[in-house]
């Protein structure tokens, strides 16, 4: 999570992108800043899209 914090995202929202790495999960969010911040750092280990795209790509 420090890292995270560390790249420059919020403290919260690296914490939900911590837990959700930690979980192995998809991170769904209608955030498109949130999206596009942590899609340019390649070390992001999970999948972060919008639910709306992610259900169109046939993802469930």
């Amino acid at each position: 999570m420090h890292v995270l914090i560390a790249m420059g995202g919020d403290a919260m929202d690296s914490l939900y992108i911590a837990c959700a790495e930690r979980a192995d999960a998809v991170f769904l969010t209608t955030d498109d800043d949130l999206i596009t911040f942590f899609k340019l750092h390649q070390n992001i280990q999970i999948h972060i899209e919008n639910p709306v795209t992610w259900l169109k790509e046939g993802n469930r």
